[in-house]
């Protein structure tokens, strides 16, 4: 009995774990986080860096924001992949980004992998955007199987002239109330 009692709190343990809001705000670990795995290593794409809100003309959309990412290359598409994360069916992603797009081919594309051991890697979610000028909010739900293990690629192509910023992100898994995933909390 003690062993069936064990067992079923490890996998509500596990659950509870794997249910929370995950948030990133590209001010510490960016190297050790994100990499151009998974299909941004497929496509040979260069990778993002870290920029500065000091060193542009573009105020930070949070007085705590002081750091985001860009493509690190001009007129080829650039992609960076995140950190694994649990994922579920119906959860959202919602990613805080600057544009300001001089060419019809400029866009920012983000999608949502899963990512598990010995299975193909599949797209459970996608945005593109490619009109707009200045800080934009974009949210999408996740596909997919119930729960999986995960991760995000942000895709942009940019002209010389057009500027593409991504701010933040965060991960809302289903039923959870919003107000408790904060990035800037």
């Amino acid at each position: 009995m003690a062993l069936k009692i064990f067992i079923l709190l490890s996998l509500l343990t596990a659950y509870v774990a794997s249910d929370s809001c995950v948030t990133y705000d590209f001010e510490e670990n960016f190297d050790n986080l994100f990499s151009t795995y998974g299909t941004c290593y497929t496509i040979q794409a260069p990778s993002w860096v870290i920029g500065e809100y000091s060193d542009l003309d573009i105020a930070s959309p949070n007085e705590r924001s002081t750091k985001f990412i860009k493509p690190s290359a001009n007129d080829r598409a650039n992609c960076v992949a995140s950190f694994h994360l649990t994922m579920h069916f119906g959860g959202i992603y919602e990613f805080n980004f600057y544009l300001d797009l001089a060419d019809d081919r400029d866009n920012i594309q983000i999608m949502s992998f899963s990512d598990e051991p010995d299975t193909f890697s599949a797209i459970t979610g996608i945005f593109f955007v490619n009109s707009g000028t200045g800080w934009q909010t974009v949210r999408t739900t996740v596909n997919g199987p119930a729960s999986y293990r995960g991760y995000i690629a942000i895709f942009s192509m940019a002209s010389p002239n057009s500027t593409v910023l991504v701010d933040s992100f965060r991960y809302i898994p289903p039923g959870m109330d919003e107000s408790l995933c904060q990035i800037y909390g």
